[in-house]
């Protein structure tokens, strides 16, 4: 029985990435983890919002099967997570970071032990023992949140980094492995970052300079639904200049690495501890952030690859094989089966991902999936250009206005699924509206090819796709009785 440390990451671009992207932004820890593991190319949250996706990971199932179908919506009681089920096969469980999927009180039954944070520094007092600033620095966290959004991403944290948010959940990561020794142990290593506010310590801001960030092509909006342009209005982008853009984007690369440094520092302390080959690591994000691609940042009800696609990378060694890159689509509800395969744990009845630990292990080929799915937005009518007439917009990008439009309904209101396969992606809005992309030919997402007459059968074909997913995949739980032909899971 491997331990397992669940690395998150929250709204992480893959330019941010390296051994992904290639851009300016390096990040040698996670790129040391690829090269010792698996690397699954192309890998998709089943929700771009932290609360639903968080939930897919740990169940195993969909948004809307598990329940949490928004931010704000805690997983049901009645669902096994992943911590849960092996803290039942007698693994000692911890939560280090952001949590933004379980409840206090089923946080407090499923974890031995946590130390949670959020954007804004930890959430739980400061242990005994931590670094002398450790307090100041977190106080100063929480003062800046009044003032940091507005004007855009326009602070950087005055303290060193051991003491800023990421540093403290790593040493409260080190601490615990640390002390539960040999036993089995969960360990979810859950960093608020890169995640808006875009800000880093002092000593990352001048990493990535403004003048050398990576800027992505321009997109037409005109062309695609219009919820995107109505987001780009109520977060008060369309008044945003190249300025703006490269000095969030160069910020964001500075988190990234500052995540990154993390990273190594808990990995080098595990090595250390003589406990490296006997842990599985999995590095991930709950969802990615625009980060300029479509003139937007953060999210918003859309499925773009921006947003959608993860970063996914396994490594066990002497039991993954090293440095493969894999081309199959996967998806985060791929996390749990795999993982207690791995574990040798049994897998409980309902779960909707499919199981990637035989491929891993090389006693079996991968399961090459014809296509993968993606749910966003609640329930409402969509806000549209028409409505933000009638609205008060704000006089600049992310002000406090805008700040809090973006947790509100009308920036989430209206439904959207996602089907992609190898090399076509479909969009489906609730009022009718569409997009259609050439992952191959276009991989930026640029040219919406969903009313275009020469594409028509691909977009029939891939709505029957999208309808059987959305039958297929509903609720099978509680099973049902006296069935000799009940299919099993989701």
């Amino acid at each position: 029985m491997p331990n397992v440390v669940f690395v998150m990451t929250d709204e992480q671009n893959l330019r941010g990435v390296s051994c992904y992207k290639g851009t300016l932004c390096q990040t040698p820890s996670v790129d040391r983890l690829a090269a010792e593991g698996v690397l699954f190319e192309r890998a998709y949250c089943s929700y771009p919002v932290c609360m639903p996706s968080r939930a897919a990971f740990m169940t195993g199932r969909y948004p809307h099967v598990n329940g949490v179908r928004a931010n704000g919506l805690t997983l049901p009681d009645r669902e096994a997570s992943l911590p849960a089920i092996l803290k039942a096969a007698r693994y000692t469980t911890a939560l280090c970071g952001k949590d933004h999927c379980f409840s206090h009180q089923a946080r407090s039954r499923v974890f031995d032990y946590s130390l949670t944070a959020m954007h804004f520094g930890l959430l739980d007092p400061i242990p005994e023992g931590f670094p002398a600033q450790a307090k100041e620095a977190n106080s100063y966290y929480r003062e800046m949140r009044s003032r940091l959004y507005s004007p855009f991403g326009n602070e950087v944290i005055p303290y060193p980094p051991e003491v800023c948010d990421a540093g403290l959940i790593t040493e409260a990561a080190i601490r615990f492995v640390e002390r539960v020794g040999k036993s089995p142990f969960f360990l979810w290593l859950s960093y608020p970052g890169p995640h808006w506010p875009f800000t880093c310590p002092e000593a990352y801001a001048g990493l990535f300079p403004p003048d050398r960030v990576d800027l992505p092509p321009p997109d037409d909006l005109s062309q695609k639904p219009r919820v995107q342009e109505v987001a780009r209005r109520l977060l008060g982008l369309d008044k945003a200049t190249e300025a703006d853009f490269r000095k969030i984007i160069s910020l964001y690369y500075g988190n990234c690495r500052y995540i990154d440094d993390q990273i190594g520092r808990f990995l080098a302390r595990l090595r250390a501890l003589a406990l490296e080959e006997e842990t599985l690591v999995v590095f991930t994000s709950d969802h990615g952030d625009y980060l300029g691609e479509h003139g937007l940042f953060h999210k918003s009800p859309s499925a773009y690859d921006a947003i959608t696609r993860v970063p996914f990378i396994w490594r066990w060694p002497g039991h993954i094989r090293a440095g493969e890159r894999r081309p199959e689509l996967v998806e985060g509800v791929d996390l749990l089966p795999t993982v207690l395969d791995l574990c040798g744990v049994p897998v409980p009845p309902g779960v909707q991902g499919i199981s990637h630990a035989e491929a891993l292990l090389g006693s079996a080929p991968y399961r090459a999936r014809e296509e993968c799915f993606c749910e966003c937005g609640v329930e409402g009518r969509a806000t549209t250009l028409e409505d933000l007439a009638a609205m008060p917009l704000p006089e600049g990008p992310y002000s406090e206005w805008a700040l809090g439009a973006s947790g509100g309904a009308d920036y989430w209101n209206g439904r959207l699924k996602m089907v992609r396969t190898d090399r076509w992606k479909l969009v489906y809005y609730r009022r009718g509206e569409g997009e259609l992309y050439d992952m191959d030919a276009d991989p930026w997402e640029l040219r919406n090819l969903y009313d275009s007459p020469d594409h028509q059968d691909i977009v029939a074909d891939l709505k029957e796709r999208l309808l059987r997913w959305t039958i297929e995949s509903e609720e099978t739980l509680p099973p049902l009785r006296g069935s000799s032909r009940q299919a099993p899971g989701g």
